[in-house]
């Protein structure tokens, strides 16, 4: 999948005449990240997909427009056009939707937290600059807006808005799995 998203990455970059240098000023990410990114050789991590995909202009739908995967009819996202994308040092797994339809107004993703254990630095939050919501599909959620800090159990939902850093926490001992709909331009 690195090899396909690179290339969809340069391919858009070199559509708008950019340069490496160029890209890399506009999303805030290293020449040498992004260079990589585009050979393949490391995977671009779900904030860094956003940044890309915002700095191009389009939406991460457009940058994981694969040519192996059918196109959905209506909408419709089928469970075999999706990718794993792991980041266990992180404390997460997200599942993304390979979607031809680069021109939906909003994307959606799954993302499993793993269990703490004690590792503060476990958690997960939505990419910079867009606005959605999360809803619990399995286990106990903790969100800190940093004003306040909730819990969510299965078929609770809490909106973010594209200006607060939300956090998600799992400190039980079971795997724990978010719906995420994002809203607007580089949902992912």
């Amino acid at each position: 999948m690195e090899e396909n998203l690179g290339a969809q990455i340069k391919q858009q970059r070199a559509a708008q005449g950019l340069t490496l240098n160029e890209l890399s000023e506009l999303s805030g990410l290293s020449i040498s990240y992004l260079s990589q990114v585009e050979r393949g050789i490391v995977p671009a991590s779900l904030e860094a997909l956003g940044k890309i995909a915002a700095a191009l202009d389009v939406t991460s739908n457009k940058l994981l427009d694969f040519s192996n995967c059918s196109e959905p009819q209506d909408g419709i996202f089928y469970s075999y056009e999706t990718e794993v994308l792991p980041q266990p040092e992180q404390g997460f797994f997200y599942e993304l939707s390979l979607s031809k339809q680069a021109d939906l107004s909003m994307d959606s993703f799954t993302v499993t937290l793993l269990p703490a254990r004690g590792n503060a630095d476990y958690r997960f939050q939505p990419p910079a600059g867009v606005e959605g919501f999360a809803y619990v599909l399995d286990g106990t959620v903790k969100v800190d807006t940093g004003e306040k800090t909730y819990y969510l159990n299965v078929g609770d939902c809490i909106s973010y808005a594209k200006h607060k850093k939300t956090a998600y926490y799992n400190e039980t001992r079971r795997l724990a799995r978010l719906l995420f709909v994002c809203m607007g331009q580089s949902g992912r």
